[in-house]
């Protein structure tokens, strides 16, 4: 029996670099580093940690495949699939995709899609999906900074003394 499961979080990029992030190299906000032949193949080995509470948590290894996004004005869609490595009873099979749309001057990330029954149950595959999500909104508003200051879009420096700042037309 497979179940409904969805997690939203945000991530404080503007949506238009997060979509054109996610649409060049997703793999950079699923995966640290990886060979350069899985980020082309979009076939990545993800981990995946649910908190329990308590300090206890679940870890597990998955194969996480990424579909080509589909982009509209409104938003930018990733088809994904993963499947675990080893101790499949832990965690569910998941088919869905990542959304993300315009929030504000923001970007609103969903993760939607369906998950197998697993030993562990829908709680886990929620708690996994939203720990993900969280984990994909942190690299993407890091990789969005990174990429801004290697292209050398920095702020404006203030001037050291007001003496040194350019005369206002009056």
């Amino acid at each position: 029996m497979e179940r409904r499961l969805d997690a939203t979080d945000a991530a404080r990029a503007h949506f238009e670099d997060a979509a054109q992030l996610l649409a060049d190299d997703p793999a950079q906000v699923f995966s640290p580093p990886a060979d350069i032949e899985a980020r082309y193949a979009r076939r990545l080995s993800v981990t995946l940690t649910a908190p329990l509470g308590g300090g206890a948590s679940v870890v597990q290894t998955v194969v996480l495949e990424l579909g080509p996004p589909e982009r509209s004005p409104d938003a930018i869609v990733l088809p994904m699939a993963w499947r675990p490595i080893g101790h499949p009873h832990l965690l569910p099979v998941f088919q869905g995709c990542l959304e993300a749309a315009p929030h504000g001057a923001h970007t609103r990330l969903s993760l939607l899609g369906t998950a197998g029954d697993a030993l562990a149950g829908r709680h886990l595959a929620h708690y996994t999906l939203a720990a993900l999500l969280r984990t994909v909104a942190q690299r993407l508003d890091k990789a969005i900074v990174t990429r801004r200051t290697a292209e050398g879009i920095r702020p404006a420096p203030y001037p050291p003394d007001l003496r040194d700042a350019p005369a206002r037309a009056t």
